[in-house]
């Protein structure tokens, strides 16, 4: 039937192209600062909606600690990798070889 036919043939031909969608948005969401910076400009009170990108340009150049926030740019760069990583050991599994 087609929940079968969907399960077998459509849906393990989709998985790479869904794992590839995954990952490119979980490294741009971690990516955000124009939209914290137009809408909320950091949260209010203590920095509620601050993104760790937002944190790290506010840092480098509201601050100007640039050493400081290229620190912390690295340390975003090694979470990002850990995570990507993680994910794609993790949806990899369900994709088909062809």
């Amino acid at each position: 039937g087609p929940v079968r036919r969907f399960r077998a043939v459509t849906w393990p031909l989709l998985a790479p192209s869904l794992t590839i969608n995954t990952v490119v948005l979980l490294i741009s969401a971690f990516k955000t600062y124009d939209f914290v910076k137009v809408i909320t400009n950091g949260g209010p009170g203590s920095g509620a909606t601050a993104t760790i990108a937002f944190n790290v340009l506010a840092t480098g150049f509201d601050a100007n600690h640039v050493g400081y926030a290229s620190a912390m740019a690295i340390v975003m760069l090694v979470i990002i990798a850990v995570i990507t990583g993680i994910v794609l050991k993790l949806l990899q599994r369900r994709e088909v070889d062809l």
